[in-house]
C-alpha cells in the first residue's frame, strides 16, 4: 500500500532536484548593467585624473588645444586646396596665425606667370575655418618648423614629414605631420631649448 505514496513523493520532488542540478551545472553568469556602469565610471575617473595630472597647468592645456586646433585646420586647408585647386600657405607670429591663398599666377611656371599681372596674396577671412586666429595662451608663442620650410597646402595630399614646435610660458607642444599625411599632437613640458629649436616667427601682413 506504500507504493502510491512513494510515487507521489517522487513526482513532487523531482522538479526541485532538477532545478538544483541545473544551477550547479552552470554557476557562471554575465555582468549586470549596474556593474558595467561602475566599471566605466572608474575608467572615466582614472582617465580624467591622468589628463589633469598631465595638463594641470591652464597654459599648458591651452597650448595643447592650439596644437590640436592647428592639426584640424591643416586638414581643412589641405582639403580646401585639393578641391579648389588653389595653393594655401600657413603663416604664423607670436600673437597668432592665418592662412593665405596664393594667386594662380604665382603657382604657374615662370614664363606663364610673367605674362600675367602680379596679384597680391589673399588672406582668408570671414566665417571660414581658416580665418586669422590668435593663440589661446596668455604668453607669446614661439613657433619653429623642422625642417625649416614654408608650410604649403596644394593638390598633393601627402607631403614630407614635419615637426612644428610650439613653445609658450615654458611649455612645449609638438605638432607632427607624418609621412602618410596624418597629424599627431605630442605634449612635452620641457623648458624651451632655443639651441635645438630656434624660433622662426613670421609677422602677418
Amino acid at each position: 500500500m506504500a507504493g502510491p505514496e512513494v510515487k507521489a513523493l517522487t513526482a513532487t520532488s523531482a522538479p526541485g532536484r532538477i532545478e538544483a542540478a541545473r544551477k550547479g551545472a552552470n554557476p557562471q553568469r554575465g555582468f549586470t548593467l549596474l556593474e558595467m556602469m561602475v566599471v566605466l565610471l572608474i575608467i572615466g575617473i582614472a582617465t580624467a585624473a591622468a589628463s589633469v595630472s598631465m595638463l594641470g597647468n591652464p597654459q599648458a592645456r591651452k597650448l595643447r588645444e592650439d596644437g590640436q586646433r592647428l592639426a584640424q585646420l591643416f586638414i581643412v586647408a589641405q582639403t580646401t586646396a585639393m578641391s579648389s585647386g588653389d595653393t594655401l600657405i600657413w603663416r604664423y607670429a607670436a600673437g597668432g596665425y592665418d592662412f593665405v591663398r596664393l594667386p594662380r599666377q604665382l603657382v604657374l611656371p615662370a614664363r606663364l606667370a610673367a605674362r600675367g599681372a602680379a596679384a597680391p596674396a589673399t588672406v582668408i577671412g570671414g566665417d571660414s575655418p581658416l580665418r586669422a586666429r590668435r593663440w589661446s595662451t596668455d604668453d607669446p608663442v614661439s613657433v619653429s618648423v623642422t625642417p625649416d620650410v614654408q608650410i604649403v597646402f596644394d593638390a598633393d595630399w601627402v607631403h614630407a614629414p614635419l615637426d612644428i614646435l610650439l613653445q609658450a610660458g615654458g611649455h612645449t607642444v609638438h605638432l607632427l605631420r607624418l609621412g602618410d599625411g596624418r597629424y599627431v599632437v605630442r605634449t612635452l613640458d620641457d623648458p624651451p631649448d632655443a639651441a635645438r629649436h630656434p624660433p622662426q616667427d613670421r609677422a602677418r601682413s
